[in-house]
């Protein structure tokens, strides 16, 4: 048995994750769209690799995987010049260039709901309610066209044709972690991709620009009634004595725990 049932799952979708009391980090999981057990999940904490994501980067602000920004753990994805800063090492960007990158990831969805969640943080720039310098994110299909350093007709406000924002809009004017929940609707089964964008304009800025952890894309939606309980993020570390089993099975610091709420 553990504490998990003690992670305020109320079944809203509101909240990203709930420390409980310090060795995990939980999040809403939904039902799939055709019931019974989720058939799609794809988690990536970045700790082992990039885990598929891939970089079409502008040689002056570029997507990387390190240690300069992370929301848990010790690695992330952030944008980067190459040089080092006092308050954000690596996660730094040259704001009188302006630049264009891509991280994104190619999946294969069935027809239905699902959701994607993420932590993030990015400043950028903002001037008379206009951004210049922010961070997206979008679902496009398999055959876009990304190239750095263009926008391919993608904007603080608004998506090219076909495509679906999982953002709700840029992202920018923080310097801490938040995170953001989106569902999307998938009609057509096929190839798709997720994509972060970071864009910043020739003058101005503050630091840092855009920093990613911590993301799931699971099958289903982010009502409530669509909820069907949590899971754990990967154990980090555990108290001392304190053991964790789910269905008769040990887990271990480096696990990722999957619970119904009320276990």
């Amino acid at each position: 048995s553990s504490d998990l049932e003690n992670a305020n799952a109320d079944g809203t979708g509101n909240y990203p994750y709930t420390m409980i009391p310090n060795p995990f980090q939980v999040r809403p999981v939904y039902n799939p769209s055709s019931g019974g057990g989720s058939s799609f999940s794809d988690i990536t904490d970045f700790e082992s690799g990039t885990n598929g994501w891939t970089f079409v980067n502008s040689s002056t602000n570029y997507w990387e995987r390190g240690t300069a920004a992370s929301n848990g753990g010790s690695n992330g994805m952030y944008i980067t010049n190459g040089s080092t800063n006092t308050n954000y090492g690596r996660n730094n960007y040259t704001v009188g260039t302006a630049a264009v990158s891509y991280a994104y990831k190619e999946f294969t969805f069935a027809a239905g709901t699902y959701t994607i969640n993420y932590d993030w943080r990015a400043y950028g720039e903002v001037l008379s309610e206009t951004i210049y310098d922010y961070l997206r994110v979008v679902l496009a299909p398999a055959s876009a066209t990304l190239t750095a350093d263009a926008l391919n007709g993608l904007s603080s406000t608004g998506v090219p044709s076909g495509w679906t924002a999982l953002d709700g809009g840029a992202l920018y004017n923080t310097t801490s972690w938040g995170s953001k929940s989106s569902s999307f609707s998938i009609t057509t089964a096929g190839t798709y991709k997720v994509i972060f964008v970071w864009r910043n304009d020739y003058s101005q800025g503050t630091q840092p620009p855009a920093a990613i952890d911590n993301i799931s894309i699971t099958e289903g939606g982010s009502s409530s009634s669509d909820y069907r309980g949590f899971y754990a993020w990967r154990v980090k570390s555990l108290s001392s004595g304190l053991g964790i089993t789910v269905d008769g099975t040990p887990k271990v610091v480096g696990d990722i725990i999957y619970a119904d709420q009320d276990i």
